[in-house]
């Protein structure tokens, strides 16, 4: 088996499919043997192993590929993950000397922006109402304030007063600061409440504005304003674990998907292997060897799906199971185990 070595700076890619080249393979014929669809193949040929569905299979179908071409599939693995790992180049450009001539918003710019800003403000305030419950204070005072000045439709080319200016601002930061005390304790009634008067508050603002606003647009500035008060996020764990361990001559193979059902294959040839669980979930899927020993942890029903039966001997919670009986003349067998 030819290895490649830590020198060789062509990817796996092009190293997999010169291989290939070189003994005479299409990449159909290396699909139908892995039992794949061309264009995995094609993928990995391409460098574009990411987009091959179910990534957790993705090395497993780099090491079989090598195996075929007669490479060593471990070190393709592991150039793999090597390249994987390296960072992305970034593109440094110049740094520009243009000059940029000053923008000035008058006119409907300025006209639409401050409505927008005004429709915005009342969303707030809505929000920060209905989730205040039974406690009041005297910060929502600046809101009678604000209220004489939005009845007055702005003109064009007029800038705002700078007293009207800093009454938003100080409305729009009162309203923050109690939206975000209350938000926690009551992010489930905010948006029945609101929806309940959502006809009243698009009366308000439609009176302000010479554009209507929609029941969507107003669900979609509540959405927003509830989405803003999430912080906690995860990402998922991995679904299984699978460990690999050589023991002489053979190879023990065993993949925890979380179920208390056993499956256990020990393989006296080549045999293409597809396992999924009762959720139909792929928990394993690569080629098996003379000699290897898989046990699968998980949970019934399996579909398994081989691609050459009579060389697997199989059995499910310790009772052998006869193959038999499902094998077609091609020699492949799918079977579901444990209904």
């Amino acid at each position: 088996m030819t290895d490649t070595t830590e020198t060789d700076t062509r990817t796996v890619g092009s190293i997999l499919s010169a291989a290939r080249e070189a003994r005479g393979f299409s990449q159909k014929e290396i699909a139908d043997q892995l039992y794949l669809t061309p264009s995995f193949i094609e993928f990995i040929d391409a460098d574009e192993a990411f987009k091959i569905p179910k990534q957790a299979f993705v090395k497993g179908y780099l090491r079989t590929y090598a195996k075929l071409v007669n490479l060593n599939g471990d070190l393709i693995v592991e150039k793999f993950n090597a390249d994987a790992e390296q960072p992305a180049e970034i593109e440094v450009k110049a740094e520009s000397t243009d000059t940029v001539a000053a923008i000035y918003f008058t006119g409907p710019v300025f006209k639409t922006g401050l409505i927008g800003l005004v429709t915005f403000i009342f969303v707030l305030l809505i929000v920060w109402y209905f989730s205040s419950g039974d406690e009041q204070d005297n910060t929502i005072a600046p809101v009678s304030l604000v209220e004489p000045q939005l009845n007055q439709e702005p003109q064009p080319n007029k800038q705002p007063q700078q007293n009207e200016i800093q009454t938003l601002q100080l409305a729009s930061h009162q309203v923050n600061a109690g939206s975000e005390k209350n938000a926690s304790e009551n992010e489930n009634s905010i948006a029945l409440e609101a929806e309940g008067n959502a006809n009243e508050m698009i009366e308000t603002v439609n009176s302000l504005s010479s554009t209507p606003v929609s029941m969507e647009a107003l669900k979609a500035q509540l959405l927003l304003a509830q989405q803003t008060s999430a912080v906690n996020v995860s990402l998922p764990d991995e679904p299984f674990s699978v460990n690999r361990e050589l023991r002489d001559t053979t190879q023990y193979i065993t993949v925890d998907a979380g179920g208390s059902d056993e499956l256990r294959f020990v393989f006296s040839g080549e045999c293409w292997l597809e396992i999924e669980d009762a959720e139909g979930t792929q928990v394993y899927a690569d080629l098996g060897t003379e000699g290897n020993n898989l046990t699968i942890l998980g949970s019934a029903p399996f579909k398994i799906l081989f691609g050459n039966a009579p060389a697997v001997a199989m059995s499910f919670n310790g009772q052998a199971y006869a193959l038999k009986s499902h094998i077609s003349n091609d020699r492949t067998a799918k079977l579901r185990v444990g209904i």
